[in-house]
């Protein structure tokens, strides 16, 4: 049925509006800056489309894209893989976080091996975030001690506000913490940790009109964030 909608909709009229439902997958870092902007753009665009959005970790994003029941997902590099077509969206900065009396500041970097020795908390060993920081520490020659493990980056900004120690995150996510306070951030250096975003959609089966809506109101919407230093990064479309 949502494909013969679409059909009509592309014999009547390419840009009328569409009706059926799409699934679109993100990170839950993600999920926390496009969900807004992705609903508001349906609702002009496409408002009798129906729209489910997943936030869940790449590895998830991965098996549910295999399975049929996402149609596009934002997720992090991952290995090439035959069956989904990856266009690369933005490479992410990711800072040291603290609370609001750590003296942490955006133009002070800290150095990694200073970061190493700090309280950390951070997500699992074997999250994707996690092995970038570990990879980092390599290369920094030193060791990061984490007492407290956490997938939920909720659960890490929490502790974090709590003054229970730090965190390394993007910045989009907390901007509006960091706006008002609640949390501070300073770039971190020596080396720098970063991760790539990948706009990813199935090649198995034909991308939906709402899909590829979807796919291009997160990739607009991350431009402007990059543009605009709400998101730090950069944009790998535009090199």
């Amino acid at each position: 049925m949502q494909e013969l909608d679409e059909i009509r909709a592309t014999v009547a009229d390419e840009d009328a509006p569409l009706r059926g439902q799409v699934s679109i997958g993100m990170p839950p870092t993600v999920s926390d800056i496009l969900s807004v902007p992705l609903v508001s753009a349906f609702q002009v665009r496409h408002p009798e489309a129906r729209l489910r959005i997943v936030s869940a970790y790449t590895g998830y994003l991965l098996d549910w894209l295999h399975r049929g029941e996402l149609d596009v997902a934002i997720m992090y590099e991952t290995r090439p893989v035959r069956s989904l077509r990856m266009e690369p969206l933005l490479e992410e900065v990711l800072f040291l976080i603290g609370p609001p009396d750590s003296g942490l500041r955006p133009d002070l970097p800290v150095s990694f091996a200073q970061v190493a020795a700090l309280k950390l908390f951070l997500p699992s060993l074997g999250h994707g975030l996690r092995t970038i920081l570990e990879q980092s520490a390599q290369i920094a020659g030193c060791r990061l001690e984490v007492p407290v493990e956490a997938d939920s980056y909720s659960t890490l900004k929490n502790l974090v506000e709590s003054g229970h120690g730090y965190t390394i995150l993007p910045l989009a996510p907390i901007h509006r913490d960091v706006l008002v306070g609640r949390l501070v951030y300073a770039p971190i250096e020596g080396p720098t940790p970063s991760r790539r975003l990948m706009l990813t959609y199935p090649t198995d089966r034909a991308t939906p009109r709402l899909a590829r809506f979807a796919g291009n109101v997160m990739s607009a919407t991350a431009s402007d964030l990059v543009r605009s230093g709400v998101w730090s990064g950069r944009l790998l479309a535009e090199g």
